[in-house]
């Protein structure tokens, strides 16, 4: 008895030293789903071909390492990364990673964002969905300034000034159009689930300046033919 307790003991150690090593990203088990933020996530540069949406993932390797969470939906999350000394990483400029949660919009997604240039790199094929893609700066219209400013203070909606808040969204909306009929025009790609969610806004001195269409998972390609017919929903 006293031998197997003993035996026991020191198998518990063991695994609490094993489970305190670093494991390569690579040699994850399939069970624990998704890299951990702070570690460093091989992926497969691609070359994308924006005039049908393919891509090849012959660029090289290139290492990013997780950052915070920025968002998430039923298709995934999207994290900050951090490429630290890895130059080829650097040099693919500002970047977001997505760990898709689902595999049913993986394909497509990848392929809207190869259409539009903005797909970057992809898992090595190790049972998880990475999506390393273009990251924007920006903040939700309900996130930014001018918004807060016109609603953070006010506790009763009869004390809303309606006039600058419907100024703002007209505003936003304006900007949103052209973001996503320069998509349409420029790359021929139709977003269709435009949100709050899914825009985001730049802004100075308390003023929206811009707007910026993420999540390209549901979108359509528009074939050349049917481009001059496209509106912005």
């Amino acid at each position: 008895m006293v031998a197997l307790t003993t035996s026991l003991i020191f198998l518990t150690n063991v695994i609490a030293v094993i489970n305190a090593l670093p494991i390569p990203y690579s040699a994850r088990n399939l069970e624990a789903r998704g890299p951990k933020v702070g570690e460093p996530v091989p992926l497969l540069k691609t070359t994308n071909n924006e005039d049908t949406g393919d891509f090849k993932t012959d660029g090289g390797v290139v290492t990013a390492t997780l950052g915070d969470k920025i968002s998430g939906d039923n298709t995934g999350d999207v994290f900050n990364v951090d490429c630290g000394a890895d130059a080829d990483c650097q040099a693919l400029g500002p970047m977001v990673l997505k760990v898709h949660t689902s595999s049913n919009s993986v394909g497509d997604e990848r392929q809207h964002l190869a259409k539009i240039g903005e797909l970057k790199a992809v898992d090595q094929g190790n049972g998880d969905s990475l999506t390393l893609m273009k990251g924007f700066p920006g903040k939700k219209l309900s996130e930014t300034d001018a918004y807060l400013a016109l609603t953070a203070q006010v506790t009763d909606k009869s004390q809303l000034n309606i006039p600058a808040i419907t100024e703002l969204v007209q505003g936003a909306k304006s900007f949103v159009e052209t973001n996503g009929l320069d998509y349409i025009f420029s790359h021929g790609i139709l977003h269709q689930d435009i949100n709050d969610k899914n825009v985001l806004f730049t802004e100075s001195g308390g003023a929206l300046t811009g707007a910026q269409l993420i999540d390209w998972d549901t979108a359509i390609i528009v074939p050349p033919e049917n481009v001059s017919t496209c509106s912005v929903p």
